[in-house]
């Protein structure tokens, strides 16, 4: 995942939008994982489980359909993948805009829309005086504190 590229753009208050770009080989491997997943998961007469044929599967089931289950799987990696690398904090789920991957041997973008962590902004906070409260005690209490805690304290 380590070759995904990601952009960062600030929208208003405290949310982010970004764009991630990963490369042709990602998404022709993420395809190949659904048509192995789908082959093993499919039963077809004339075929062994986990045995039939990509151009059989693409044929019955339509590449666009493959290409979605191929997203499902990949989407949310390829967005925790891009979290990290663009280094945000993110602290709702993302609202992410993608299209259909029209050629797996393009490399695939979409884009994601979070809220990150406000940034903190701190006021006057130097030259701050505060008075030391000092303690007062009368003769006496430590004594009757310390009696308290023996007879407590005693078996």
């Amino acid at each position: 995942m380590a070759d995904i590229k990601t952009t960062v753009e600030n929208l208003d208050g405290d949310q982010v939008e970004l764009t991630v770009e990963i490369p042709a080989a990602a998404v022709k491997s993420e395809v190949n994982m659904a048509v192995k997943k789908l082959a093993k998961d499919v039963k077809m007469p004339g075929f062994r489980p986990g045995k039939v044929p990509r151009p059989v599967l693409i044929s019955h089931f339509g590449i666009e359909a493959i290409h979605a289950h191929a997203l499902e799987d990949a989407l949310p990696g390829w967005y925790t993948a891009a979290v990290e690398q663009s280094g945000i904090k993110a602290v709702d789920k993302p609202e992410i805009d993608f299209e259909q991957i029209e050629d797996e041997d393009k490399s695939y973008s979409f884009k994601a829309k979070v809220q990150v962590m406000p940034k903190a902004k701190l006021g006057n906070y130097t030259g701050l005086e505060v008075e030391k409260e000092i303690a007062e005690l009368e003769d006496g209490e430590v004594d009757e504190e310390i009696g308290r805690l023996q007879k407590r304290m005693a078996k």
